[in-house]
């Protein structure tokens, strides 16, 4: 039995073979425990078993049982954990990490399920109270860890100075079958066949109003290309994989940097990565796709120039339709994602969006519109404090509150006054890129596939005209959606 117990909680959109990637946040947070305590880690979406196997470890008594949460869905099912190890052993402690707890740290801690907290980076932090937990219990010693004290009363600790990820302790993938990873959705990854994620930075250099990580990474900082290179050929020899994910928030931030990574690899294995628009004018394509880029992921967000420069996404919609076409003329796929239901954003301002996307396909046949997906007022960020502020939205009161603050739940009054609007709009965006028609011509086999190639050129017919009204398709693609997140809350926050 283990000295420490890992749990990774569904996230409520999960699907093996496309959603399900590897739980690489508590991989690197048990990694300074390895060599010195034994560590058990369930990845619940993968484990059917998850409970039987959660209380076997429980009665050898380990130091703690951990969970890692984002805000939304997966705090349901990490409170779900949380009790049933409070439920059976009330003694063993129950510590939250992630990016939820970090930044409502306060809030979190007060639930009566939770018994300790860590803030920002948990390399260290939690190897240093696992110690704790096996020798003096100096709480107060730990830097980031929150806690509650005998009296009930709540302590936080300063979070410690940013880490050096150069001289990070390795990744301990052995910890879980990796099997359960490997394999892609081929709507994602075109072409690859077993793949892992690699993360090669930490934070990210821009200031999106939307996006939390500027509040929880004080510092970008980057591991040296060499070094990045030789973890990622290990695990590529070790694993067999063609195909490695890089999961920097914007890997092409430094270019010099992105660039040296790109000709450490050299073509041996294909590649992915997140990308902003403006950075791919900036790069050598060309040179890139001889070194084995695969797939580029650029946050577009909005078609609206008015939008953009609102939430300091310090781009234009002209260099994103500058950047495709230059990415056009590589085998590179594009993948754009975008965002909708902004607080102020007007119908005129949608369509932009609307358009943008159907432009960018018609100009380049390997660019692949993701699922558009609704703003979400997150924890830390500017359009959190706007959304309160300005537009009503009332911030949770409570850790469960944040249940319904997901993707895709609409969680806003205003979204909720143009719901069939958004729900259009997000169900119908799967199928207007041929590459996504493909990967569901295969999934659900039992429909022809030039019924989803018809059904897209429908769709886009409709969005050109303005035509956003619900269809019956939709209550059929609405109910599909609660199947693959079957949880008692849905209908509380989406209807």
């Amino acid at each position: 039995m283990a000295d420490v117990v890992v749990v990774y909680p569904r996230t409520g959109l999960d699907r093996r073979g496309v959603s399900i990637t590897l739980p690489l946040s508590v991989l690197s947070a048990t990694s300074g425990l390895i060599g010195e305590f034994s560590v058990k880690v369930i990845d619940q979406r993968v484990t059917d078993n998850w409970k039987e196997v959660l209380k076997k470890e429980l009665k050898s008594k380990p130091f703690c049982v951990a969970l890692s949460s984002m805000t939304g869905t997966q705090i349901f099912y990490a409170l779900e954990i949380s009790r049933l190890v409070k439920e059976n052993y009330s003694d063993i402690p129950v510590v939250w990490g992630g990016m939820h707890v970090t930044l409502m740290a306060e809030q979190s801690l007060k639930h009566p399920d939770i018994d300790f907290i860590i803030k920002g980076e948990g390399e260290l932090a939690f190897r240093n109270l696992v110690r704790e937990f096996a020798d003096s219990r100096h709480f107060e010693l730990v830097a980031g860890l929150g806690w509650k004290k005998q009296d009930g009363t709540l302590q936080i600790n300063p979070e410690g100075p940013p880490l050096d990820i150069n001289n990070l302790p390795p990744i301990p993938y052995d910890l879980l079958d990796i099997e359960n990873y490997t394999t892609p959705g081929q709507y994602l990854y075109p072409g690859a066949s077993r793949l892992l994620p690699v993360q090669g930075s930490r934070g990210c250099p821009f200031k999106c109003t939307f996006c939390s990580e500027p509040a929880l990474t004080r510092t970008y900082r980057m591991m040296t290309p060499g070094r990045l290179y030789e973890q990622t050929s290990e695990l590529v020899q070790r694993y067999s994989l063609d195909h490695i994910v890089f999961y920097d928030d914007e890997f092409f931030a430094n270019t010099r940097w992105a660039t040296s990574i790109a000709r450490f690899i050299n073509g041996q294995y294909s590649w992915t990565v997140q990308g902003r628009a403006d950075d791919m004018l900036k790069v050598d394509l060309k040179e890139m796709e001889r070194c084995g880029m695969l797939v580029v992921q650029p946050g577009l967000e909005s078609g609206s120039n008015r939008i953009l420069k609102w939430i300091k996404k310090q781009e234009t919609a002209e260099q994103s339709i500058a950047a495709n076409r230059k990415l056009a003329e590589t085998s590179i796929f594009a993948q754009y994602n975008f965002m909708m239901g902004f607080p102020g954003e007007t119908q005129e301002e949608l369509n932009e969006t609307v358009d943008l996307a159907l432009r960018l396909m018609e100009e380049n046949p390997r660019a692949i519109v993701n699922q558009f997906s609704p703003f979400t007022p997150l924890p830390g960020t500017e359009l959190l404090d706007i959304s309160v502020n300005e537009f009503g939205f009332k911030l949770p009161e409570t850790l469960e509150g944040w249940i319904g603050v997901a993707r895709r739940r609409l969680p806003t009054s205003w979204q909720q006054e143009k719901k069939k609007l958004f729900e259009y709009l997000m169900y119908t965006s799967i199928f207007i890129s041929s590459s996504n028609n493909r990967f569901l011509s295969k999934a659900y086999w039992w429909l022809p596939s030039f019924i989803y190639a018809i059904y897209g050129c429908y769709v886009k017919r409709r969005w050109r005209k303005r035509d956003y009204r619900h269809t019956p398709e939709i209550k059929l693609m609405r109910w599909k959606h609660k199947q693959i997140s079957p949880i008692d809350f849905v209908d509380k926050f989406e209807n």
